[in-house]
Formats: structure tokens, C-alpha cells, sequence
């Protein structure tokens, strides 16, 4: 089963929050939502849910025309930030609300029917045991777990995620981030994730969509995007550090360069005697040393370029007004990003 938008705009007045989108999500497929605050990416996907009215366009899903379908009609799962729980239900109750509620009396799970369900979730999202706990006496992270399994107790066609992570601490929201793609996976479950957070798409979901002033420009796996921006504006989102070329865009990201040799203290940096390329060998100077994933890495200036974050041959130990000799990785060749139409 796929869902379908066909030039799909939502406006409040004069402001245009979704912009003509054309998309298709294939059935089993995580699909992100990435971009800055009021890109339109949240309005996107409450117009999907049917919690916002299309000023134009079409929205499909196995072919049925879902405009005009009551939200609670939908089968749609949904899973917000805060999580939406009730404070004053158990662990068990919260989960098992969704196989009641709009069901018809002749199709509702027995009370046994939802007593298994729910033992199912909770040993699917980690909490095994925990159905009389009380929601206020649970962290955030186990409150999103609850909240996740609630989604997903009804056995939804599509679940629709709004930065369900975002109030989570760092640590916490790294480990969720990936145990929430094994869950989705392991229950085949068709997603649309909305994040402003790079790595998260990343490690969640399948295809991440790049969304920006309401249109999305851009929409590839995980590792095209970031290995080959379409534009100027994806790229410093993503976090590249230096724009060398706009048409066809080059540019180096974090990570890029290596540096694989100190050079001697009378050395002096020289600026590349032509635009460079992704494989020039670069010559700058190394303004700070950090340490980050357990990976130690360096700042390094380059003239005309600019400042670079670089990896740091394991041998080497250099230091802060060093001049470095930067190498750049080798991945293998990416296909070029095709434009999406709108």
C-alpha cells in the first residue's frame, strides 16, 4: 500500500505553508521530514493525518482518496513530541486505548485479545512488565516508549511521528533513535518521521525528504544526501563547512580531510593555485584540536577556504600553529541527486 500526494499546498490566509508537494511513500518505508523550524514539515504532516484541510492538492493511500476521510477514519497512527499520554491510566490502559476507541462494539478485541496486544508491545519497545506502572512515575524516554506502542496497538497503516525525540536529552535520544527503527522494521511498519535533526533521520529512516519554505528540493537516502547536496542551502543545512563550487555543487563536510602529515615549522600555508575539488590535497593551518566520538579531530584554516574540521592520523600528534598536510577520503562514486519534481 502506498500514500500519494499529488500537489499537495496548505495556506492560512496569504501564507503558503506546504508549497505544491508531490511525493510517494512506498509501503514499509521510513520516510524523514528534515528541515529548519516553520519549514512547513509539521503542517505537512498534520495535513496527512487530516488534522489540517489541503487548500489544494491530492492526498492517496492504496489508491483511496483520503481528503475528505475523518481523521479517526484513517488508520493512521500518531506520535507527538510530548507523547500525549494519560496521566491518571496505567502503562497498560494508555496502550490499550487505542483498540477501543472508535472501534465498533462487534469488532472490538476481548478484554484477553488486549491484554496479549499490549504484553506484545511492551516486550516489543523494552518494557516488559510495566503495565501497572504509573505514567508520572517514568522518565521521558520511557514515556515515548509507551507512547510508541499506544501508536502502534492498532496495528496502524501509516505511523505519523512528529519529532517524537526532540525533548529528550542527547544520550538518551541517540539510543531511541535506534532502537525506534528496529521497531519500526521489525513490525514493517510504513513511518513518516519529522525531525530538524540531521542524525536522526539519518539513523531512522530509509529516504529522508529535505524540506524548505514549504517545498522539498531535495528527497535520497541518507548517505547521497550528505555525500551529494543538490544546492548551496541543503549543504550548510546539513553542515558543510566550505561551498567550493554552487553549479555543479562541490563543497566539503566535516570529516572530509585527514590529516596525514606535519609539515616543518617554516612551512607556510598556500592557497590552491585554482578552485579546488573534493580530492585536492590541502595545505592549512591547525587553529584547535577536539575530541568528539571518540575520534580525536582538528581545526584546520585554509587560505581562500576557510576553516575545516579534519580526522587525525592515528600516528600523528599535531598541535595548535602547526602547518598540516590535508588528505582527503576516497568514497566510492555517488550518483548525482535528480531533481524532484514539484
Amino acid at each position: 500500500m502506498t500514500l500519494t500526494l499529488e500537489d499537495l499546498t496548505v495556506t492560512y490566509g496569504t501564507y503558503t505553508a506546504v508549497n505544491n508537494i508531490t511525493l510517494t511513500v512506498p509501503d514499509g518505508e521510513i520516510l524523514g521530514l528534515l528541515g529548519p523550524s516553520g519549514c512547513g514539515k509539521s503542517t505537512l504532516l498534520r495535513a496527512i493525518a487530516g488534522l489540517e484541510h489541503p487548500t489544494h492538492g491530492r492526498i492517496t493511500y492504496n489508491n483511496t482518496p483520503m481528503n475528505t476521510v475523518p481523521v479517526h477514519k484513517r488508520n493512521f497512527g500518531l506520535m507527538f513530541q510530548d507523547g500525549q499520554l494519560f496521566p491518571h491510566k496505567n502503562v497498560a490502559a494508555n496502550i490499550a486505548y487505542g483498540l477501543t476507541t472508535h472501534t465498533p462494539r462487534t469488532t472490538r478485541p476481548t478484554r484477553q485479545q488486549r491484554n496479549t496486544r499490549v504484553n506484545e508491545l511492551l516486550t516489543l519497545v523494552g518494557l516488559t512488565g510495566y503495565n501497572t506502572r504509573d505514567i508520572t512515575t517514568m522518565s521521558g524516554g520511557e514515556r515515548q516508549r509507551v507512547a510508541l506502542a499506544r501508536a502502534l496497538a492498532p496495528h496502524p497503516t501509516l505511523l505519523l511521528l512528529d519529532e517524537p525525540l526532540s525533548a529528550l536529552d542527547k544520550e538518551l535520544r541517540e539510543r531511541l533513535a535506534t532502537d525506534l527503527r528496529t521497531i519500526l522494521r521489525t513490525t514493517n511498519t510504513t513511518a513518516i518521521f519529522v525531525t530538524h535533526d540531521q542524525d536522526e533521520a539519518f539513523t531512522i529512516c530509509d529516504r529522508v525528504a529535505i524540506m524548505r519554505n514549504g517545498t522539498i528540493p531535495q528527497i535520497d537516502t541518507p548517505e547521497k544526501l550528505w555525500r551529494a547536496p543538490a544546492n548551496r542551502h541543503i549543504a550548510e543545512f546539513l553542515g558543510y563547512e566550505a561551498i567550493l563550487t554552487d553549479t555543479p555543487f562541490t563543497g566539503y563536510a566535516p570529516g572530509h580531510h585527514t590529516i596525514t602529515a606535519i609539515n616543518p615549522p617554516t612551512t607556510t600555508p598556500t592557497p590552491p593555485t585554482q578552485t579546488p575539488t573534493p580530492n585536492t590535497t590541502l595545505t592549512g593551518t591547525l587553529t584547535d584540536r577536539l575530541f568528539r566520538q571518540g575520534h580525536p579531530m582538528a581545526r584546520v584554516t585554509i587560505p581562500t577556504i576557510g576553516t575545516l574540521t579534519c580526522h587525525i592520523t592515528p600516528t600523528l600528534d599535531p598541535q595548535p600553529g602547526d602547518t598540516v598536510t590535508l588528505t582527503p577520503h576516497q568514497p566510492p562514486p555517488c550518483t548525482p541527486p535528480q531533481p524532484l519534481a514539484q
